[in-house]
């Protein structure tokens, strides 16, 4: 096991209180505390994941947000009814023409549409992988599905071994199909998940989503990801990801040696790293500067927890702060690429970012639910 360098500063501790590996902060400039005050005068709590971490209300929910529970992906987003509907109609048609273009060519992408029982809105189709695929063997469940002005979206892997194309396949004769139990799953975590009011904090157990939950406690499949992105600023925001699928035998800073060498070679070096006690918990925090892929120097502010623990009731948890990086986005086409205006500079000075990342990374915790 590599062994953090803050070992060494234990005394420090001792004699001053100061938490491992923690400098001096960087001072800042009178105009720099005042826009680090602006900036964090209005905060707002957001369940996310687990946790809750106080965001500032200068920071909005990207759309770039991603979650996958017992091997379901899911989404969910505000839309009204008839919107939804509409929405429906159209995914229907267009799975409805689209034909396969590999060795199953000119067979119909979508297999069957499955309605949604007991007066739930929506349908789940059974289609091929996607048009491109090879053989029909390879299935995805998708699920689109309304609930109290929310569209819910989930999808899930299947297999299907019965197809006339399959049967002499040895690889399909020593698989099973296996869609109903998929199915069964897909529709278990549709059937608990919701839709997220602005600003609503769930009493109860659960997974918080990007404007959504999943009801339910902590498994060893389920991950979240969501990004708050400051309002204006193309390359500043904040990413807290969560997940308990994946376990690491070391902890980031017992990676200290590796990661700095990789620093090196990147032209990054350390702002501040060490160990942090926020909320009664610990956790390691690594603040980086360095050049950005924008050719820009920015930071990147990391804290992390619970790499090694094996309790998924304990998931893995990594917040962020990026200054000088692009904002999540969606996949530009080569026309918006060469209209998208070249960074110059970072949003925030080192200090400025410093000073938001202190204010907001204090508040993070796990999220605490009624008995």
């Amino acid at each position: 096991m590599i062994r953090s360098p803050c070992i060494a500063i234990a005394t420090w501790m001792l004699l001053f209180g100061l938490s491992a590996c923690q400098p001096k902060p960087i001072p800042m400039t009178e105009q720099e505390a005042e826009r680090v005050q602006q900036l964090t005068a209005e905060m707002t709590p957001h369940c996310l994941g687990r946790h809750v971490v106080d965001v500032p209300k200068a920071f909005v929910l990207n759309s770039q947000s991603a979650a996958k529970v017992d091997d379901v992906t899911v989404s969910v987003a505000p839309l009204g009814r008839a919107d939804f509907d509409l929405a429906l109609a159209a995914r229907r048609v267009e799975l409805e023409r689209t034909m396969l273009s590999g060795k199953a060519r000119n067979i119909p992408h979508l297999r069957a549409t499955i309605p949604l029982l007991g007066g739930q809105i929506g349908a789940v189709f059974d289609r091929t992988k996607s048009p491109s695929s090879s053989d029909r063997m390879v299935r995805t469940l998708e699920l689109i599905g309304w609930r109290e002005g929310f569209r819910i979206d989930a999808r899930i892997s299947a297999r299907d071994t019965t197809f006339p194309e399959d049967a002499n396949d040895s690889i399909a004769k020593q698989l099973q199909t296996n869609l109903q139990e998929r199915l069964f799953v897909l529709l278990g975590v549709f059937e608990r998940t919701r839709g997220l009011a602005k600003g609503e904090m769930p009493a109860e157990t659960g997974l918080c989503i990007a404007n959504g939950f999943v009801r339910g406690p902590a498994t060893d499949q389920e991950r979240a990801q969501m990004a708050f992105h400051l309002k204006g600023s193309p390359d500043v925001y904040f990413n807290f990801f969560s997940q308990t699928e994946v376990r690491d035998k070391t902890t980031m800073l017992e990676r200290s040696a590796a990661i700095e060498r990789e620093m090196r070679q990147s032209g990054t070096t350390t702002v501040r790293k060490g160990v942090r006690k926020i909320n009664a918990f610990s956790y390691e925090e690594w603040l980086m500067r360095g050049p950005t892929p924008d050719r820009v120097a920015g930071t990147m502010f990391t804290l992390q927890a619970n790499e090694t623990e094996r309790d998924p009731a304990k998931p893995v948890v990594e917040f962020k702060l990026f200054n000088g990086f692009r904002i999540p986005a969606p996949p530009s086409t080569p026309e918006e690429s060469a209209q998208m205006k070249e960074l110059t500079k970072a949003s925030l000075t080192e200090a400025e970012a410093l000073g938001v990342w202190d204010v907001v990374s204090a508040t993070i915790r796990p999220r605490e639910v009624a008995p």
